[in-house]
């Protein structure tokens, strides 16, 4: 299963509609074959079952393009939160930014080295070199 996750994203595409296309070319044959001499259909019939096939053909459009719609309109929501949150994030980071620093409290600079963990194998993670006192103030 790891192996399908390293394929690109193009190959995945055509191996994925390449198997839907395979069982449905497969799969048509097979089924008139099973089904030719059981269920007599006659040519009435067959337009009775094309008329309601597009009935649901259409139904099931309409519902697909109105999720489509309510899943943009989300995004296009969730997108204009995420910059106000930004932009709100931003002009605070300018205004704390012109306060004096407190020499008494370290930065996060000063606790994180930009050298790797022994026990992690990922590249760029960070290793804590110093740590606060997890009580009050250290006197």
């Amino acid at each position: 299963m790891s192996q399908l996750l390293q394929l690109p994203d193009w190959l995945c595409g055509v191996i994925i509609i390449g198997g839907f296309v395979l069982i449905a070319v497969a799969g048509l044959p097979l089924f008139q074959w099973l089904t030719a001499g059981r269920l007599h259909l006659t040519e009435a019939m067959n337009n009775d079952i094309v008329f309601f096939a597009e009935a649901i053909a259409v139904f099931y459009s309409l519902t697909v393009g109105l999720i489509a719609v309510g899943v943009w309109s989300n995004y296009s929501s969730v997108s204009d939160i995420v910059s106000a949150d930004a932009a709100n994030i931003a002009s605070m980071y300018r205004d704390v930014s012109g306060y004096p620093r407190n020499p008494f409290v370290p930065t996060y600079r000063d606790r994180f080295a930009a050298t790797p963990s022994s026990s992690s194998t990922k590249p760029g993670r960070l290793r804590c070199v110093a740590s606060l006192p997890m009580t009050g103030r250290a006197d």
